[in-house]
């Protein structure tokens, strides 16, 4: 996206303290980012404080990598007096109250200028799965904008819209939430036109409380569709009267096999319907999807049978769009695991499936049933490795045991659990053959121990507090490694 000064300044009149502008102006900039090494000429660097660093240590590397303009908290200004020495007479300075809030309303600037569709996508589970649908089925990234990764929050959400082309047809928004007033915040800066809900289920219920509490927090982006807009969602999403509670937006609802309900009266909802889906020999899955009278025959090139009603959103979606079905179900085709999602990795001893992005009970169920069903179907010995799901609050222990009891329900051969937080999952009669590590590190360090030559390996945990590795990772890499 390209930003004209004026349209900077505009944007955050409300929170500028001083400028310092260059004495060959730059007019406009081409992006807006806060990560210094993905500055490049002509940028904006915004520095923001992370959990582990002070965003203005980066200035002289963005510099040296081509931003053009810093935006920086005005409590830092002393500590910038160098910067300014050195180079302010070639780029631009604008110290603010808080660049956090600035970058926002820098977002919510990059949102205002896009005329294209804007796909919103929440949820527990399964955003980013479906994000990537979209994206894929939209063209891919030639015509189809789409956050990277998870970047879902009040830092990503900002950076989806300022690396926006303003000649994109769409834009696919993630938006992630883990405490009360995350969604509206973020829904506000990107406003979508449609808007994807994939599920409610309990996921950070330390700070949302239980399903209620998911669903109250899903129902501040609905509120926020108006009338023109438009909301998917399953019909069987938990607590769906809390989450589209006085929604004035159209609400298309998709029935799953076997599920029936009588029409509603009320003219602002209608229905999709999955007639028929069925397990390939690798095991992904093509499916039949009724809507607008039309049947839709695709394939989700993913593992799994969850993902089989994310694609059904993703078509949808994209069918409201403007997009023909045609085109849609060529392009689902394209759609690969993203990162360490359902991610299948083959060595000479092992099938691993890297799983370990990020875990929450229900898609800790799904990836457990996904596992198990492939080893079943190639006749080998099913292990999991099974990491803490974290921002479960008091009840954290309870669904630790529960999702225990879940792997030997379906029949997972050996469980291996691993962090304090597992603990309640690897307690006699939890699992007939579990293992319990306290740190990632003993579990690597016994690995040879548990695992044998044709295993279908599983591992998945929440991601952990670095955002550049999976806290479980180590344990993906040790398997990878075993001769």
């Amino acid at each position: 996206m390209i930003f004209k000064r004026n349209e900077i300044l505009d944007a955050l009149s409300g929170c500028i303290v001083e400028t310092h502008f260059a004495y060959e102006d730059p007019c406009e900039y081409d992006t807006v980012v806060f990560d210094s090494r993905e500055c490049f000429d002509n940028s904006i660097f915004v520095a923001i404080d992370g959990e582990k660093s002070t965003g203005i240590v980066y200035v002289p590397e963005a510099i040296e990598n081509g931003a053009t303009c810093v935006i920086a908290n005005i409590n830092y200004r002393i500590d910038m007096q160098s910067a300014l020495d050195l180079h302010g007479d070639e780029i631009d300075f604008l110290f603010v109250e808080d660049s956090l809030i600035a970058y926002g309303l820098l977002g919510a600037l990059s949102r205002s200028l896009f005329s294209g569709e804007v796909i919103g996508v929440v949820g527990s589970v399964g955003k980013t799965s479906t994000k990537n649908m979209l994206r894929e089925i939209g063209g891919g990234s030639q015509f189809t904008h789409a956050s990277r990764g998870s970047f879902n929050n009040e830092t990503g959400v900002p950076l989806t819209l300022c690396t926006l082309p303003r000649d994109s047809i769409r834009a696919i928004v993630e938006l992630g939430e883990s405490h009360f007033g995350d969604l509206d915040y973020i829904t506000r800066m990107s406003l979508p036109t449609i808007l994807v809900i994939t599920n409610v289920e309990l996921a950070h219920t330390q700070y949302l409380g239980d399903l209620e509490g998911v669903a109250r927090t899903m129902n501040e982006a609905v509120s926020l569709m108006g009338e023109d807009a438009t909301i998917v969602i399953p019909n069987a999403t938990n607590n769906i009267n809390d989450v589209l509670n006085n929604a004035k937006a159209k609400i298309i609802k998709i029935l799953d096999i076997d599920e029936f309900v009588n029409p509603d009266s009320n003219s602002q909802v209608s229905y999709a319907r999955i007639i028929s889906k069925t397990q390939l020999p690798n095991l992904t899955y093509s499916f039949d999807l009724e809507f607008n009278g039309e049947e839709i025959s695709a394939h989700v090139p993913l593992i799994g049978d969850h993902f089989v009603m994310n694609a059904a959103l993703a078509i949808v979606a994209s069918i409201v769009s403007g997009q023909h079905a045609s085109l849609i179900v060529k392009n689902l085709e394209n759609v690969v695991p993203q990162g360490s999602r359902m991610n299948e990795i083959q060595t000479n001893l092992l099938t691993i499936i890297d799983d370990c992005y990020n875990a929450n009970p229900a898609s800790m169920r799904a990836s457990m049933k996904a596992v198990k069903a492939k080893a079943d179907l190639e006749a080998r010995r099913s292990v999991f490795f099974m990491g803490p799901m974290r921002e479960l609050g008091s009840s954290s222990d309870s669904f630790h045991e529960q999702v225990g009891s879940f792997a030997k329900e379906i029949g997972i051969d050996v469980l291996v659990c691993v962090g304090k937080a597992t603990a309640s999952a690897a307690q006699d009669g939890i699992h007939p053959n579990s293992h319990y590590f306290e740190t990632v590190q003993d579990a690597v360090s016994d690995i040879k121990a548990i695992v044998s030559k044709g295993d279908l390996v599983g591992v998945k945990a929440s991601r952990g507090l670095d955002p550049h590795k999976p806290a479980m990772m180590p344990i993906v890499e040790a398997l990878e490694q075993l001769i």
